[in-house]
């Protein structure tokens, strides 16, 4: 049964398209689905499409050729130990340039045009690299400098480098678009007050403001105030305590969530001392980038900002996210040169199962199929 998500609906800049399928589809072995031409054809599914500017084709000489077109492609989001996620898996040319509505294809659900095997409704049980990961409440929070904020008049607190003008900073803030209008306008806005310096892309960074001494400017005036590095921990006198200029509360140890809050320190049970900013992972949901090869390295690398900096958890302190969906079409424009992705639409396969793997112990990602065309569980 191939139902259908909400996800990957992305518009391309120059034209719409538009894919559609059954709300539910099943695939059942011992029938078929019909072809625009109204032939019954084994284990496929039937697709509309309609987009509203011209359809890539080839014709003459590049008529047949497989890298010229416009194709719809079958893919396993993030791959599988046999195939990764740019693997084709089914494919259908569309060979008509212009539409008018909906137009009806079929695509086949046969794993890389074998007969013997089709899709399953294979999914990773646990993380893998691309994986979606929500923290848990095992994880630690932290107690850093009181933060700037708008709603008061003290400009003389915390805040994250880089900056965006969505308000999002630090391990939130996405990686600026690579055109030169996204940039330009990203550096003005990283030197407005409170202004970020420039450090590597890939780190975040927590800054703090202050008065500047000695000066005639006036304080109304943002250039009254300075930016500089928020202060590191250090020892109080009684031994076994820490704190800094910037923070109001003193701590039993420094935060271990990297050196992005080498300013910071572990919280407390009851949150944070006299007002110090509480902050934590918990409860958001990032992209994981980096798994461990063996049990001594247990740290997950993780990203709330797409892949541009990395935050390090133990398994225990990740949640999986199984995505609604375990395949995607992909409508793609291919030459000779390249294969531009246009558009992606999520569904899911949930029956049959897998065909289970019993010398290596995993699942396969496809159902092989037995000589009367029933799915075989074990081999």
């Amino acid at each position: 049964m191939i139902e259908p998500s909400n996800h990957g609906n992305e518009m391309i800049r120059s034209c719409r398209f538009y894919l559609q399928y059954a709300r539910v589809f099943k695939v059942i072995l011992d029938r078929n689905c019909f072809t625009i031409e109204g032939k019954r054809s084994p284990n496929c599914m039937q697709v509309a499409y309609s987009q509203n500017a011209f359809i890539a084709t080839c014709g003459g000489d590049f008529a047949n050729d497989e890298q010229c077109g416009t194709y719809l492609e079958i893919h396993k989001p993030l791959g599988s130990p046999i195939d990764d996620e740019r693997t084709i898996l089914s494919t259908s040319k569309l060979d008509t340039p212009v539409v008018n509505g909906m137009f009806t294809t079929t695509i086949p659900l046969t794993y890389k045009n074998d007969a013997s095997r089709i899709l399953c409704s294979y999914e990773d049980q646990d993380i893998t690299i691309g994986s979606m990961v929500r923290i848990n409440n095992k994880a630690p929070s932290c107690c850093c400098p009181v933060m700037l904020s708008t709603v008061r008049t003290s400009k003389v607190g915390a805040f994250f480098c880089p900056k965006r003008q969505s308000n999002e900073g630090g391990p939130f803030a996405p990686a600026v678009d690579e055109s030169l209008d996204e940039q330009y306008a990203d550096d003005k806005y990283q030197k407005l007050f409170p202004y970020c310096p420039e450090f590597p892309a890939d780190e975040d960074d927590i800054m703090c403001t202050q008065e500047r001494l000695f000066t005639d400017i006036p304080n109304t005036d943002p250039s009254y105030y300075s930016v500089r590095p928020c202060s590191s921990l250090i020892e109080v006198e009684d031994g076994g305590s820490y704190s800094s200029s910037d923070l109001n509360g003193v701590y039993s140890a420094s935060c271990p969530l990297g050196k992005t809050f080498q300013a910071c320190s572990l919280a407390l049970d009851e949150g944070c001392n006299r007002g110090d900013h509480h902050f934590t992972f918990k409860d958001k949901i990032g992209k994981v980038t980096y798994i461990p090869d063996n049990s001594e390295e247990d740290k997950y690398g993780v990203s709330f900002n797409d892949g541009r900096s990395v935050y390090w958890f133990t398994r225990s302190e990740l949640v999986f996210l199984k995505p609604p969906f375990n395949y995607q079409i992909w409508y793609v424009q291919r030459n000779r040169s390249e294969k531009i992705i246009q558009k992606t639409k999520p569904f899911r396969v949930s029956w049959p199962r897998c065909t289970f793997d019993s010398i290596i112990g995993r699942y396969f990602p496809y159902a092989q199929l037995d000589d009367v065309g029933h799915p075989v569980v074990a081999t």
